[in-house]
């Protein structure tokens, strides 16, 4: 093979490797970016349901039970209350009421201990710590189409 030929076949595989290495960096780039859109709508879905709950009811005490409903919904661990809750999600359950009692007060403008912000980080750091799996991961769950057939 001419000089030549192998210069151009040194640059061409210098080229691939470049390529492949800024494909992989993107790839990369947007699972991170994958991963951090799909958590904050996550959170967003959470505190959304959590509020429109709290404006329901302007007791805290009231708004619990309903509030504790919908964020578990919204996690899509339970479809309808709390009674569907497995008795091991009672330490969630408990680790939940802080997040609860300041989303309630920040709906109402009335003074709390912790703000919800860092009270759903709290849940969410919790969680991981505890359980060893992100508070969302239930939202990754496949579901198939339930079929339907005609009788």
């Amino acid at each position: 093979m001419i000089p030549f030929a192998l210069t151009l076949r040194r640059v061409a595989e210098q080229s691939r490797a470049a390529e492949d290495a800024h494909r992989a960096a993107a790839e990369a780039r947007t699972r991170l970016l994958e991963a951090q859109r799909r958590t904050a709508f996550r959170r967003l879905s959470v505190i959304e349901a959590l509020s429109k709950e709290a404006e329901r009811h302007e007791t805290a005490d009231a708004a619990e039970p309903a509030m504790l409903a919908a964020l578990f919904r919204a996690l899509d661990w339970v479809d309808n209350d709390l009674s569907e809750l497995p008795a091991e999600a009672d330490a969630v359950v408990e680790q939940a009421k802080p997040l609860i009692r300041a989303v309630h007060a920040e709906r109402w403008q009335r003074e709390t201990d912790i703000a919800s912000d860092r009270a759903l980080a709290t849940l969410e750091a919790w969680h991981r710590e505890a359980l060893g799996r992100e508070i969302f991961d239930a939202m990754d769950r496949f579901i198939p189409d339930t079929p339907r057939t005609d009788w």
